[in-house]
């Protein structure tokens, strides 16, 4: 079993809010299935392998932001494996979390009653969204505001609405936080036309 820590930590961007990821890598499911799902990302090598070849985006995060703490046969598998294939599927990729924005979009204009998954989940795909175009252009982008680190290609809603949407975002996954006031929500709410003006402009500009 390789079991790694990866993303802000190893970057050393650490503030109130971040955590620590971990991630287990092992062909033996009984020693897997021991494992709190909640506090690591489970992954059998034959699974994380097949990321490797595709050039997926998380193969490329642990190559670039990964550290070994523990291997139960003293190898660094990561390392032995190297570089990721070049990815490739970025067109799609963008497509597809656009999408995840658009459905979101779609679910608050239905019912107000899962609005703060809704908001989370757009800060998500904000978030892939840029870090896709990012690793599509031949940079390296995981950061938990890659979508400000676009230089001219950022996004540009104010950053009273971006900091809303990641607050959502902590709060609907780590319980930190309080929930949008009405003003909160209405400024939320018409970000949205800009967001969807940003993600059209990449898209155009990957194609």
């Amino acid at each position: 079993m390789y079991i790694y820590a990866f993303g802000s930590i190893c970057r050393g961007e650490i503030d109130f809010y971040s955590d620590v990821d971990l991630i287990a890598i092992s062909e033996d499911q009984s020693k897997l299935s021991e494992l709190d799902p909640n506090k690591f990302s489970i992954y059998s090598e034959e699974r994380l392998k097949e990321y490797w070849e595709i050039g997926n985006p998380f193969a490329w995060h642990l190559h670039k932001e990964s550290k070994l703490i523990f291997s139960s046969d003293g190898n660094d598998l990561i390392k032995v494996w190297g570089k990721p294939s070049n990815y490739s599927n970025g067109l799609n990729d963008l497509i597809k979390f656009q999408n995840i924005f658009l459905d979101s979009i779609h679910q608050i204009e239905l019912t107000r009653d899962s609005f703060l998954f809704d908001i989370s989940t757009i800060f998500l795909s904000i978030r892939n969204f840029a870090t896709c175009y990012s690793l599509a252009n031949g940079k390296i982008n995981f950061h938990r505001n890659s979508a400000l680190k676009l230089d001219n290609k950022s996004i540009q809603i104010d950053m009273e609405s971006y900091r809303m949407l990641e607050a959502a975002r902590l709060l609907a996954t780590r319980g930190v936080g309080e929930f949008p006031n009405e003003y909160g929500l209405s400024r939320i709410i018409n970000s949205f036309q800009i967001i969807d003006d940003w993600m059209r402009l990449l898209l155009d500009d990957l194609k």
